[in-house]
C-alpha cells in the first residue's frame, strides 16, 4: 500500500469516528420530563389499540349489543395521536427545530 491510501484511509475512519460521536451525543435525551411525558402518550395509545382490537373482535363475534366501545376506542387514539403531535411540536419548538405535524400522513 502507498502512503497515500494509508492517509486516506485513516481520513475516512476519521471522518466516520467523528460522526458517530456527533451522533451519540446529539442522541443523548437529558429531558427526562419530556422523555417520560412521550412515553405515556405512547403506553395510552397501545392501550387504546389493544381496547379497539378486543372491541372489534367482540363486535365480530357478535358479543357487543352497540359500537359505542368502537367509537370511544377510537377517540382515544385520535386524543392520543394528536397529544403526540402537540407534544412533538412544543418540543420542535423548544429545541429550534421547524417540525410541521402537515408533513404527516394524515387519514
Amino acid at each position: 500500500m502507498r502512503p497515500s491510501e494509508i492517509a486516506a484511509g485513516v481520513g475516512v475512519v476519521g471522518l466516520l469516528l467523528a460522526l458517530l460521536t456527533w451522533l451519540l451525543v446529539r442522541g443523548i435525551v437529558t429531558d427526562a420530563a419530556a422523555y417520560s411525558t412521550t412515553l405515556r402518550i405512547f403506553d395510552d395509545f397501545a392501550l387504546a389499540e389493544a381496547s379497539l382490537h378486543r372491541d372489534v373482535l367482540e363486535a365480530r363475534a357478535g358479543l357487543l349489543t352497540d359500537y359505542d366501545p368502537l367509537v370511544r376506542s377510537s377517540e382515544h387514539i385520535a386524543a392520543a395521536v394528536s397529544q403526540l403531535r402537540a407534544h412533538a411540536a412544543s418540543e420542535g419548538a423548544g429545541h429550534g427545530t421547524s417540525r410541521s405535524p402537515s408533513r404527516c400522513n394524515q387519514n
